[in-house]
């Protein structure tokens, strides 16, 4: 069983699966300090892709060099009475030069060769061989999904890389099975989230949706998705050689709302 792995950390799942003969085809991690275990423990190589620090975009009429005034935002009392667009800048000011601080730190660790460590995972599909892998799992970043944060799901830059999730199963073409770990608020986002996901998994083209209407089923936040078919599908048709409407989704998944973790194949 080959598995590759994104949003790695310090990799649970190669610590779970390599005692029981599963092999690591790959991870992706960007943060320096997870990056550097990765490469200790299992013989990951340098971060093939990383984020690049002026792609980062910055508030028109702003200039992303203007350090006095990211030094006075973050006084609290004149982040208080800031501008959105302030704001704005200031949060791009700080990632960009945490991403530059990210890139210069991985210099300083002594990367292997055993395995490569992509990096930016959504670089991957566009890879013109996309590693052939029996297994995907990740789980993406929570804060936007977080009832700890604001919550603004998809329309967050961290919400969105579930969907990045999703386009890199396609792009798998081996694969037979996914998982994705999640916090329980994307259960209950105001767009959906999980819904899309799902939807986004079986190839419909609209979101799934509990039948009867409200929320998805409190704490279901894991999903174990196995080729092919639909939710729970049958097990000879291929990705693409069953159209899934929203209304077979929906029936699908209603099967499965009483069990502990919503299961489905795609």
């Amino acid at each position: 069983m080959k598995f590759g792995s994104v949003c790695s950390g310090i990799e649970a799942a190669s610590t779970a699966w390599h005692p029981i003969g599963w092999e690591t085809a790959y991870v992706a991690e960007i943060e320096p300090f997870p990056a550097a275990v990765l490469a200790a423990r299992f013989g990951a190589g340098r971060p093939v892709h990383m984020p690049d620090p002026d792609a980062v975009e910055f508030p028109e009429g702003f200039d992303r060099d203007n350090k006095a005034l990211a030094a006075r935002l973050r006084l609290p009392a004149e982040w208080n009475k800031a501008t959105f667009e302030e704001q704005c800048f200031l949060r791009a000011f700080d990632l960009r030069a945490s991403q530059a601080s990210a890139i210069k730190a991985l210099d300083g660790v002594r990367w292997g060769h055993a395995i490569p460590n992509y990096g930016d995972f959504t670089r991957i599909a566009d890879e013109r061989d996309c590693p052939n892998i029996d297994l995907l799992i990740g789980g993406t970043p929570c804060q936007a999904f977080s009832f700890a944060g604001l919550r603004l799901s998809l329309a967050d830059a961290r919400g969105n890389l579930t969907l990045e999730f999703v386009r890199l199963v396609h792009a798998s073409k081996s694969l037979r099975w996914a998982v994705w770990e999640n916090v329980p608020g994307v259960l209950s986002t105001a767009d959906n989230a999980f819904g899309c996901f799902l939807g986004g998994l079986v190839g419909s083209d609209a979101p799934v949706c509990v039948p009867g209407g409200g929320q998805m089923a409190r704490r279901r936040y894991g999903c174990r998705a196995t080729r092919p078919g639909g939710v729970e599908g049958s097990r000879r048709s291929t990705f693409r050689s069953r159209p899934t409407t929203p209304s077979r989704v929906r029936c699908l998944l209603s099967c499965n709302l009483r069990r502990r973790s919503i299961r489905g194949s795609f």
